[in-house]
């Protein structure tokens, strides 16, 4: 499955849905490659993905301001990313942290910017108007 921003979200729900009926199609099969993910849970449901060994992988374009939303520590408790981080920055895409969010690559930067996340590998992706 590979989605963009809250769809991607959803594709890691989808994915652990998939996981815990059993796909009858091989969960061997399933690998998960999204762009742009906000948070979607706190550490705890992060090191349950961990667990699930369903291999995953997301990206974060430079400063995107959505993958770091909502923020890591908050009112509300401590959300978490799980997977292996790909931050791309200047056209060069590092390998992070495989597993639980750490305080390297894209959780390095102090500024966040939207247009990075519209944006993916020199990709611009529009907002679609009804």
């Amino acid at each position: 499955m590979s989605k963009l921003s809250f769809g991607a979200a959803e594709a890691l729900l989808r994915a652990l849905d998939l996981y815990r009926l059993g796909d009858p199609y091989g969960i061997d099969k399933l690998h998960l490659y999204n762009q742009g993910q906000p948070r979607v849970g706190n550490d705890v449901f992060a090191r349950y993905v961990v667990s699930t060994k369903i291999p995953y992988q997301r990206v974060v374009n430079e400063h995107d301001l959505t993958t770091h939303s909502p923020p890591q520590f908050s009112a509300l408790g401590i959300y978490m990313h799980a997977g292996q981080e790909l931050w791309t920055n200047n056209s060069v895409t590092y390998a992070c942290t495989n597993g639980i969010e750490a305080d390297k690559c894209s959780n390095t930067v102090t500024s966040l910017s939207m247009t990075d996340h519209i944006t993916y590998f020199g990709v611009k992706f529009a907002i679609a108007r009804p």
